[in-house]
Formats: structure tokens, sequence, C-alpha cells
């Protein structure tokens, strides 16, 4: 392993690449561990993680001597190593971070088959969870390359609960790589569309309005009504989302749906949302004046 310069041993509190120090929060004679002692521990772990040794228990002093060594290794290992012990150890332990675990080491039905299934999906996408695992871009990557490799019987039954959440955290690549995956963007999730998720989202990302794009690509249904009989059209009028409700009327969607005999425009006037409203009566105009036979 190359020396680490000067840099490397400020950030990482190696001291003259002989010793690790772990911090004051342990007791003296516990908080210098030797440097390849701390790698022997670093490459424990990473036996682990990629199934060429058994597990075994570490200690609070060892872990926080590997969070410190991963720092050497590729991104993804250093993401790998950091998800795992905030799934595996006690002081540590995290739902979120055990189903990410999973998912980026291939091994998605570990995490779908345990209990609290229903934190899988969210958990995923969830930007705290991103956060703490160091990279985000790479984290991203990661998730979209294990979304690539899930088998059919996995895509049948819970890609669309996988699309909703990426859908709803704004994640294109993971999205794209499930619609790829051949998951239908019109299954509802709870009675609601992959559209109505987006319609209700505020947002100014810029992959937002590419997100709607990419739907539609993919023979999404603008009209589709959800549990409640209303469209996306009517969900994003209701809340004042400008931009999705553009995005859709630009796309051609129907603003004549009715739900208790209201439309999106009267429901954005009833929510006080008058920039919407006019956008749909100005539509609502324009295609009044150049209907054939005006």
């Amino acid at each position: 392993m190359a020396e680490a310069n000067k840099a490397d041993i400020d950030k990482l509190t190696v001291f003259d690449g002989k010793s690790v120090n772990i911090g004051n929060n342990f007791s003296p004679e516990d908080r210098i561990i030797p440097f390849f002692t701390a790698l022997r521990l670093c490459a424990s772990l990473v036996a682990i993680i990629n199934d060429t040794a058994s597990p075994r228990e570490f200690s609070d002093t060892e872990v926080m001597c590997v969070y410190i060594i991963s720092s050497y290794l590729t991104p993804e290992m250093q993401i790998k190593i950091h998800l795992y012990i905030r799934t595996h150890y006690a002081n540590t332990k995290e739902r979120s971070a055990y189903n990410l675990y999973y998912l980026i080491t291939g091994k998605p039905e570990e995490a779908i088959t345990a209990p609290g299934f229903n934190q899988f999906t969210t958990s995923i996408f969830d930007e705290n969870t991103v956060a703490k695992s160091l990279n985000k871009a790479k984290i991203t990557q990661l998730i979209t390359d294990s979304i690539k490799v899930l088998s059919s019987a996995t895509i049948t039954a819970y890609g669309h609960l996988l699309l909703y959440e990426a859908i709803k955290a704004n994640r294109v690549p993971a999205s794209a790589a499930l619609l790829r995956k051949r998951v239908n963007p019109n299954k509802a999730f709870s009675g609601t569309t992959q559209l109505h998720e987006w319609a209700l989202c505020r947002t100014t990302n810029i992959a937002y309005e590419y997100l709607c794009d990419l739907l539609v690509t993919f023979k999404t249904d603008l009209n589709q009504l959800n549990f409640n009989g209303y469209s996306p059209c009517m969900l994003a009028a209701s809340i004042g989302n400008e931009k999705a409700l553009n995005k859709l009327i630009q796309l051609g969607a129907e603003l004549d749906i009715t739900k208790d005999g209201k439309t999106a425009q009267k429901l954005a006037e009833e929510n006080g949302h008058t920039v919407c409203a006019k956008m749909i009566q100005d539509t609502l105009k324009q295609s009044a004046t150049s209907a054939p036979g005006m």
C-alpha cells in the first residue's frame, strides 16, 4: 500500500503510517492501534463482504478502526463497508442501511424477504442514507447497476414499488434502469401511479421534467386516475405545482376530467393557485380557438 501523504494522515488520523488513533471516545490504552493491525481488520471485513470469509463479531474499537482505514479503499468498497457496519453492529444498526447494503451487494432478495419489507423501497433512495454513505454519485451508480441485474421475479413482484420510490426521490438513473427492466409505469402502488407521485413532487431539480419525459417514453398514461379519482393534472393543479402542470399540458394531458364535478382548473381556483388556474384557462381558450370550424 502506498505511503500516505500528510494530507491523508491529517484526514484519516493515521500517524506516521505506523498507528491509527481512533479518537478520544476510547480509553487511552485502546485509542492507538498498530497500522498493520488496522489493515488486517479492514481486510477481514472486506473478505466477509465479498463472501470469502465467515461473518464474525467486531468490537467497537475494531469497527472504528475499519471506518478510518476504509478511506484508503475504492469508493465502492468504502460505501459497502460503511453500510455493512451500520447494518450489522449493535451501536450502529440502521434498517435503511441494511436495505441499501443488500441491494448494492447483489442480494436484494435478502432485504425484500426480511421483516419490514415496506422500508426497503423507501430507504434505498433516502437522502440521509445516501449522504451517510460518503459518495452520492457513486452510490447512485451502485444502485442503478444493482437494479440492472435484479432477477425477473424480483422485478415482477417489486419493481413498481422501487420505481415509485425512485420517482419520488427524483432519481433519474434508477428510474430509467427500472423502466428498461420493463417495470410497468401504470401499475399503482397504494392506488397511486408513478405519474401521480411525480405530479405531487415539488422540486427545482433539473432532472424533474426529464423524469416525466422518461415515463411518457415508456408509455405512461397521462390521464390515469388514482384511487381517489384524480388525474395527475388535477393533483398538480390542486397543490399549485406549476412546473408539473405546465409539463403535463405540453404533453397533451386532458384538462376536462372531473371529480365530483370539479375540473383541474376548479381545484386550482379553490386552493388559491391562480397561476395554475390561468394556465389551464389559457390552454382551453387556445384549444377552443384552434378547433376545426373556429
